[in-house]
């Protein structure tokens, strides 16, 4: 990771007066047996920002060497710590978010450490998103449409694509471009990170592209696998559609086909896996089709309720028991055991082309022609706010500590936003 990304360098400390600043030798001693400290390591230059929120404004910085007590964790990768004692006394006391990466936790650190890559993330109240705030505007494709985002499961890298050859690596917290990958080109590109952070995917003009995404070297293309593409949690298949209508299951680290599904489906603009590996879903004209990815099993057909807008893009909630789809304007929810239609969401004005849930469920995104990006409360269906400067945006992509949302839209741009409690 970029060392920018999570450090300060020569930031004003904040003095407080505070209970708690000044802490005697005893106190330090009984917060240090009641709770479970780590030492801050692998600071090269600069301090470790402790934040106000998660990935938010930094509010001081902390020095190589100072101990923190582990108060809470919150989503991925953040923990909140309070400042015990070390090189920087002045920060005793002080409370706040920190990247666990840096953290070393003794026996703890384990126990840490899968909490900073596990794609399980903590509760995020849906209203931090009412007063979403932009922190990144990045001339992504300048000349060309943002056609595809993608955030890699630790939250430090977003991927981009557009109409051109170049596929683009970007630190997430700086917006600083990291790596380009040279692919074929064409109208329409999808991509996909592995939940590992070793691949990346792309479908374009039915062929598939595989790389190293630390590397950027290309492992392996597919002639006529398909123009969509998707990867399964386990990090173990690549999926692809809709080469001679059908979706594809490869080997991801071979690239041998495994199965064709059965069914048909005509030209996709969508795949989406749930969380737990088991069900995938591909948005097909005016249908999803629906498959057990297990037994290769086609589960069932969800048609849409009229022929007037195709389906555009489809996505699963993180339980595997609803569906989302969006169609014209309107986003439409759907009971995925029984097929039956729940709701219809009203509220853009123009066709919506991405929509994202939050890894929680708790959020729902969706990005339309209109200029605009909708952010919905799922559980009450309340608007939560309208994103309303984001241009004509075309792909919308949660974090997976739900803190920011990626769009990508047809003026180049990466915009990303951040809730702010």
């Amino acid at each position: 990771m970029n060392n920018l990304s999570n450090h300060l360098v020569a930031i004003p400390l904040i003095s407080l007066s505070v209970a708690g600043l000044n802490v005697s030798l005893t106190t330090k001693a009984h917060l240090i047996a009641q709770q479970a400290t780590c030492t801050v390591i692998n600071i090269q230059t600069g301090q470790l920002a402790l934040r106000f929120t998660p990935n938010g404004n930094a509010r001081a910085g902390i020095d190589k060497g100072n101990t923190v007590a582990l108060l809470r964790r919150g989503s991925t990768p953040w923990v909140y710590v309070r400042v015990l004692e070390g090189p920087n006394s002045q920060v005793n006391g002080l409370e706040g978010w920190v990247n666990s990466g840096y953290l070393s936790c003794g026996e703890s650190s384990a126990r840490i450490q899968r909490a900073a890559t596990s794609n399980i993330t903590g509760k995020l109240n849906p209203q931090a998103w009412q007063n979403a705030r932009l922190v990144h505007s990045i001339n992504a494709h300048s000349d060309n449409w943002v056609t595809s985002i993608a955030i890699s499961s630790n939250g430090q890298s977003l991927i981009s694509s557009g109409y051109e050859k170049t596929i683009k690596l970007w630190n997430m917290e700086t917006g600083q471009l990291v790596r380009s990958f040279s692919g074929i080109g064409g109208f329409f590109r999808t991509i996909a990170i592995s939940s590992n952070g070793q691949i990346l995917a792309s479908a374009c003009d039915g062929i598939v592209e595989v790389w190293n995404l630390n590397t950027g070297n290309l492992l392996y293309r597919l002639s006529g696998a398909g123009s969509v593409v998707g990867i399964t949690p386990d990090s173990q298949t690549l999926v692809s559609g809709m080469s001679d209508n059908k979706v594809k299951l490869w080997n991801l680290r071979t690239g041998d086909l495994q199965q064709a599904l059965p069914g048909n489906v005509e030209s996709s603009g969508h795949i989406s896996i749930s969380s737990d590996g088991t069900i995938l879903a591909a948005a097909s004209m005016f249908k999803v089709s629906l498959w057990n990815l297990r037994t290769g099993e086609l589960i069932r057909t969800i048609e849409s309720t009229n022929r007037g807008d195709v389906i555009s893009t489809a996505s699963i909630s993180p339980d595997g028991q609803t569906l989302f789809t969006a169609k014209g304007a309107n986003i439409q929810i759907w009971n995925i055991r029984t097929g039956e239609l729940i709701r219809t969401l009203e509220g853009h004005s123009n066709t919506v082309n991405s929509i994202a849930i939050s890894s929680d469920g708790q959020i729902l995104a969706s990005g339309s022609e209109d200029r605009t990006i909708r952010i919905l409360n799922i559980q009450t269906r309340e608007l939560i706010t309208v994103i309303s400067d984001a241009e004509r945006v075309l792909s919308v992509k949660f974090s997976p500590d739900n803190w920011t949302l990626a769009s990508g839209s047809k003026d180049g741009k990466i915009r990303i936003w951040q809730a702010n409690e």
